[in-house]
């Protein structure tokens, strides 16, 4: 059996997984399928929101999580990536700097990054024959791929 979790955060503990955005969860997902000796997945857990291993829909990452783990574990069962039958755009990012230092309200400590170190990025998963993706901000960026 092989686990699966899209993020790792503990708060009692001031310590997290650094998850890169959505890069863990798919990462862990596609290991498990080139695996052919795997029979079972874990996924770690459905709705476990005090560490942030939340898959089941919330209002952070809406049904980001639980829509990309549908898609991998049809993969799974069936040895194909599924046929994409709608077009659909996941992103992903960090709610606050990872360079953010507390300010003693109400976050009096450092949380220490556990893995690799901590990623700003933001992360755009499409599951799309065609995307045109325009982000303005501060720095703006155009994005046109085929996928």
């Amino acid at each position: 059996m092989a686990p699966v979790t899209g993020q790792d955060f503990r708060p009692k503990d001031a310590w997290y997984l650094e998850s890169r955005n959505s890069y863990a969860f798919r990462g862990t997902w596609e290991s498990i399928i080139q695996n052919v000796s795997t029979q079972w997945v874990q996924l770690i857990t459905w709705n476990d929101y005090s560490e942030t291993t939340q898959v089941s829909p919330n209002s952070c990452s809406g049904t980001s999580f639980a829509d990309i783990a549908n898609y991998y574990i049809i993969w799974f069962k069936t040895g194909s990536p599924p046929t994409i039958l709608r077009d659909a755009i996941y992103y992903f990012h960090r709610i606050h700097s990872s360079a953010a230092l507390p300010n003693g309200q109400p976050q009096n400590i450092t949380f220490v990054c556990k893995n690799p170190l901590p990623s700003d990025e933001v992360e755009m998963v499409s599951l799309t024959r065609l995307l045109t993706l325009k982000i303005v901000g501060q720095n703006s960026i155009s994005f046109r791929s085929r996928s």
